[in-house]
């Protein structure tokens, strides 16, 4: 039998496309969007076996201060190779390459409560909590992205913020809409706030779990905030 695990090359989109329809139901253009916008070729992984795509992860760029990491996103093995550990190969392969240069952090949203632990079976420990408030309070102006991004930054500068740069961000940002408040910004998606830029937010408590982290190497992030995934 023969096992490749490489990165995506846009010939393998049409199987990328197909095995992304199977695990989480969206459609053609949704999935050649993302894998355009995001330099799929370069930030996905697919494992082949005999010459069929049958897993796969994404590993976005982020950072936290001096800090460079990737977001792990849309992981997927077709229902048919299911329970063979071919999630865990390909999560070994994106680990052990951000090793290799001289990455130092993985984090990922588990879809399901029930992914927290098998993610914390892959070395993923430090829960990343998100903030309980959801009133945005009086909507002004709308917010461009360029100034979301700004807002986000300098709001979160006692924080350890997981960031993504802009171009990641205005993608995130994009089935949305970004909105000024008297005392910040949010971010709304189907008229619901996904993320509240404000300073009332640290006198909140930060029950909910968000994220995971997996460290590389010696690196640890003290107070971590990631607000924004990929849906």
């Amino acid at each position: 039998m023969i096992i490749i695990i490489e990165f995506a090359s846009k010939k393998r989109l049409p199987e990328v496309i197909a095995l992304w329809k199977e695990a989480f139901g969206d459609g053609e253009e949704y999935v050649k969007n993302f894998f355009g916008k995001m330099n799929g070729e370069k930030n996905m992984i697919l494992r082949i076996e005999e010459g069929e795509t049958v897993s796969m992860a994404s590993m976005l760029p982020v950072k936290c201060g001096g800090y460079r990491g990737r977001y792990i996103y849309a992981v997927a093995t077709a229902e048919k190779c299911r329970g063979r550990g071919y999630c865990r190969e390909v999560m070994a392969f994106i680990h052990n390459f951000m090793a290799e240069c001289g990455e130092n952090f993985a984090i990922l949203v588990p879809a399901e409560k029930s992914l927290f632990d098998f993610y914390k079976k892959m070395g993923y420990s430090q829960t990343v909590f998100a903030p309980d408030i959801a009133d945005a309070g009086k909507i002004t102006n709308k917010c461009t992205v360029s100034e979301y991004y700004n807002m986000r930054k300098k709001l979160f500068s006692e924080y350890d913020l997981i960031e993504w740069g802009e171009k990641e961000l205005s993608y995130i940002l994009s089935p949305g809409e970004t909105w000024k408040t008297e005392d910040g910004a949010a971010y709304f998606e189907d008229g619901k706030a996904v993320e509240i830029l404000s300073r009332r937010i640290f006198s909140e408590v930060w029950t909910k779990p968000f994220a995971l982290i997996r460290y590389i190497g010696d690196t640890e992030i003290k107070r971590p905030y990631f607000g924004l995934a990929m849906n």
